[in-house]
């Protein structure tokens, strides 16, 4: 069993937010956040804070993450001499995400977010006749076969926790396009826990942690479309490089209740890369910028 989360998260985003102008307007006179004509675009802005919150659906993918193997060739020693990988059902599943930050005049502020993951996967199976399956091998240990007609249950979770810190930055603006970039770090938390259950037996419990941090850039450009700013599409782009503490423990309980054990601690150093493109749509109420928005993301 791989317990490195590897190529995941397809993603949809959903989420409202608000900026708040530094200065209050004047209730007697009509106020207009339209983009000014060129080249003046830059100070329709006029800064403030932001806030929002929305959701992520999140589905993991994974390079190597067998529930069981199973099969139905035996060697003379009773092993497998050809086997079947079954795979865990890992469905989109809701993610909250929330996020705060200031903005200054000059399009300078800092920003904050968080979004977490937790769900788990599970499969329940009877060796048919004539076959017979084991579990995934963390750390070398396993429960090599299970006999015809017994009942096992295999279960899989993984826990995310993401917290991002930045300063952003304006580095362009026209009347229809806008360049910000971002400089800052990140915080995972990461655990992944498997167990293979034999009905009134043997099973074995798996836990794979990761705790690191480490910097993080991103690039955003956005696309007004013409002669609006409250509907326009983006780009994003983030890569991070994380320093942390990398753990996984393994426990093997017989029916006799035995216990064989493996633990492996590791300093880790984790690559992690995001794109994400969607659509904006901003509308006016007062001194606020409501706004929603969708897109799709993808993290390596």
């Amino acid at each position: 069993m791989s317990c490195e989360l590897l190529a995941s998260l397809g993603i949809v985003l959903v989420g409202i937010s608000s900026v708040l102008a530094d200065e209050q307007p004047n209730p007697t006179e009509p106020q207009t956040w339209d983009r000014p004509a060129c080249p003046d675009c830059a100070a329709a802005d006029p800064g403030g804070w932001i806030g929002g919150a929305g959701v992520y659906f999140v589905k993991p993918y994974w390079e190597t993450n067998p529930a069981f193997i199973s099969g139905s060739s035996l060697d003379p020693m009773g092993n497998l001499t050809s086997q079947t990988d079954a795979s865990f059902d890992w469905d989109l599943e809701a993610s909250p995400v929330v996020f705060v930050g200031y903005v200054g005049e000059g399009g300078t502020g800092v920003r904050a977010q968080y979004w977490g993951f937790q769900h788990s996967s599970d499969i329940a199976f009877t060796v048919p006749a004539n076959q017979t399956a084991g579990s995934a091998r963390p750390l070398g240990l396993a429960i090599p076969r299970v006999v015809v007609g017994s009942e096992f249950q295999v279960e899989s979770d993984l826990e995310l926790h993401v917290i991002d810190v930045e300063v952003t930055h304006r580095w362009w603006e026209s009347c229809q396009w806008r360049l910000d970039g971002s400089l800052g770090f990140r915080h995972v938390d990461m655990e992944q826990h498997y167990s293979f259950s034999i009905a009134g037996g043997t099973n074995l419990r798996s836990v794979h942690d990761f705790d690191g941090v480490g910097p993080s850039i991103g690039l955003e450009g956005r696309r007004f479309f013409y002669g609006s700013d409250e509907l326009s599409i983006f780009a994003k782009a983030r890569g991070s490089l994380l320093f942390g503490d990398e753990q996984q423990g393994v426990i093997l309980t017989d029916m006799a209740g035995g216990d064989q054990d493996r633990f492996d601690p590791s300093d880790s150093i984790l690559p992690i890369g995001e794109i994400e493109i969607g659509i904006t749509y901003a509308e006016e109420r007062n001194c606020f910028r409501l706004f929603a928005q969708v897109s799709a993301v993808g993290q390596v």
